[in-house]
């Protein structure tokens, strides 16, 4: 599938606080979810939180909120935990 290159909304299913830890959970996550995941791809996205600080998040772009909805109940429905953002 081409990547998603203005997503409507995220289907997101970690937030860790180191890239090395994010990275190896999106591998793991994209083995493990790979028929749920409608051929795409995961990434990883550093947010600031500010006094919170730095987290990693590992999150499936989506063309619109009612895919990643879809996605995210299929990950479910397959043993996993997500939910979704709209940014």
């Amino acid at each position: 599938a081409a990547p998603v290159l203005n997503p409507a909304a995220f289907v997101q299913l970690a937030s860790q606080r180191d890239q090395a830890t994010a990275d190896q959970t999106a591998a793991n996550m994209q083995s493990r979810f790979s028929s749920s995941l409608n051929g795409g791809t995961l990434v990883v996205r550093r947010v600031d939180l500010g006094t919170r600080g730095i987290y990693f998040r590992v999150q499936l772009p989506t063309n619109s909120l009612n895919e990643a909805n879809t996605i995210c109940n299929s990950i479910k429905n397959a043993g996993g935990d997500c939910f979704v953002r709209n940014s």
